[in-house]
């Protein structure tokens, strides 16, 4: 698609409310920070499996039905959510064993999370949807029907439960997605695998053999012996110092430029430097 077609300004104007919208929630931890290639992978994964209706397509223009399909299937999504939400509860047991996946500070931060959610996002969220079907209703005929079209078609694929989007695989790519620090302390795909047998949001049904994980794994780049790798990598100084011997038998000590910046760009190009999120689509 050539760089001169544009996204449609009343289309834009929807995009960038939304946008805001989405800086009502703080910044969660596992986006903060460069994602690995592997992370980013699975984020690619889990948005072609999340918004079915949107047909999203590559290229900078986005399209009206593309739009409308998103945001019906985030009021899908946000309903099975909240449904889930006041409907199970969770036992001690199955904290602790969040805990060990997401890190020992996980409860505090989904009640935080949850707080937002319904004090600040929802009722922004509420004004951005009004806003959008009242712009979409200002549009001529064809437009307007394309919008509201994709937009009833995303209401209906509401999910039966909160983990019922796309396959078993996107259910367990969202977790590692969550969890992905602490995936990346576990060491093997053993311990992975074992770990995420015994979480609330999948269990050994959802999660498989060892092998469909490996497989899993294989599939987005996940592999220990390259994390250890990267790890070993980023630890090494970015100023390293060769000792040379002057005339005198003294040893002088300089830096090295060319390592330096040899070692940056290993760096960058090992952890990357997009971050993307997985809940909207960033157009390159």
């Amino acid at each position: 698609m050539s760089d001169n077609v544009q996204t449609a300004p009343w289309v834009q104007a929807i995009l960038d409310r939304f946008g805001a919208v989405e800086n009502v929630l703080p910044e969660a931890t596992w986006l903060q920070g460069d994602w690995p290639h592997w992370v980013q992978r699975v984020a690619q994964e889990i948005a072609k499996a999340s918004y079915p209706s949107a047909h999203l397509k590559v290229g900078k223009k986005w399209e009206v039905g593309e739009v409308a399909a998103i945001i019906g299937q985030e009021i899908a999504y946000f309903d099975s959510w909240t449904e889930w939400m006041e409907t199970t509860n969770i036992t001690e047991k199955q904290w602790t064993e969040l805990k060990k996946l997401f890190g020992g500070d996980f409860e505090e931060r989904a009640m935080e999370y949850a707080g937002k959610l319904t004090e600040e996002y929802v009722s922004a969220f509420s004004d951005a949807l009004k806003f959008s079907v009242s712009l979409a209703y200002e549009q001529e005929y064809v437009a307007m029907k394309q919008f509201f079209r994709a937009f009833s078609k995303a209401l209906e694929r509401r999910p039966t439960s909160v983990g019922d989007v796309g396959s078993t695989a996107t259910r367990l790519y969202w977790v590692l997605l969550i969890s992905w620090r602490h995936v990346e302390e576990f060491g093997s795909i053993r311990e992975l695998h074992r770990r995420l047998c015994r979480c609330l949001f999948l269990g050994p049904h959802v999660v498989g053999s060892l092998k469909r994980l490996e497989k899993i794994c294989e599939r987005v780049g996940l592999s220990y012996r390259e994390i250890a790798e990267r790890k070993k990598q980023a630890a090494i100084p970015d100023k390293d110092v060769m000792a040379l011997s002057g005339d005198n038998g003294a040893v002088a000590e300089v830096t090295s430029k060319h390592v330096t910046s040899r070692t940056k760009q290993r760096k960058r190009a090992t952890v990357g430097a997009d971050k993307k999120t997985s809940r909207r689509r960033t157009r390159s």
